[in-house]
């Protein structure tokens, strides 16, 4: 994440995950695959940037996801879909 936005969204209060952004995506990918599609999308000037920013845990209440960033507590509850 680009620090000018960690940024405001710490001074905020705000989660990133879950504020409207443009140009930016969040794709879900299996465990297996992260890597592979960390390495397709980079492979375009557009994915430069991209990282992985957490995976998807499977406890939590049904209908919502759970995620637990690499570098932090898990974000939990933000409505699916």
């Amino acid at each position: 994440m680009p620090e000018p936005l960690a940024s405001t969204c710490d001074l905020l209060g705000l989660d990133p995950l879950i504020v409207a952004n443009a140009g930016c995506l969040v794709a879900f990918v299996a465990p297996s695959a992260a890597d592979e599609a960390l390495a397709a999308m980079r492979s375009l000037p557009e994915g430069r940037n991209v990282v992985r920013v957490g995976e998807v845990l499977m406890d939590g209440p049904g209908g919502r996801v759970t995620l637990r960033t690499l570098a932090g507590p898990p974000l939990g509850g933000h409505a699916a879909g």
